[in-house]
């Protein structure tokens, strides 16, 4: 189980001081329930040419805790029709909305 602890420690760099960036550059896209879900979608961004850093508070991968995504200022408006762009597809999936 400890392995899993540092895993996510390492992938959850804070944006700013830990992400080698000024706390400016980096701006909150969306706030997921959980930090498997922030991960999916962070590397979903960087397949799509947006980078991503996740925080979360955490404590091991598979804990449920809001985990937060940010996207560079730059990328924030590449990010937020990424978002846009994915929710277009859901509906037109599901154009009745049924419950899962």
């Amino acid at each position: 189980m400890a392995s899993f602890r540092i895993k996510a420690l390492r992938r959850v760099p804070r944006p700013g001081a830990d992400a080698g960036a000024h706390a400016g550059e980096w701006r909150l896209l969306t706030t997921l329930p959980d930090l498997p879900s922030a991960h999916a979608l962070a590397d979903a961004l960087g397949q799509a040419g947006v980078p991503a850093r996740v925080s979360s508070d955490a404590g091991v991968l598979g804990q449920a805790a809001p985990s937060r995504i940010y996207v560079s200022r730059q990328e924030f408006a590449r990010a937020t029709e990424y978002l846009a762009q994915g929710a277009r597809a859901a509906a037109e999936a599901d154009p009745e909305g049924s419950p899962p």
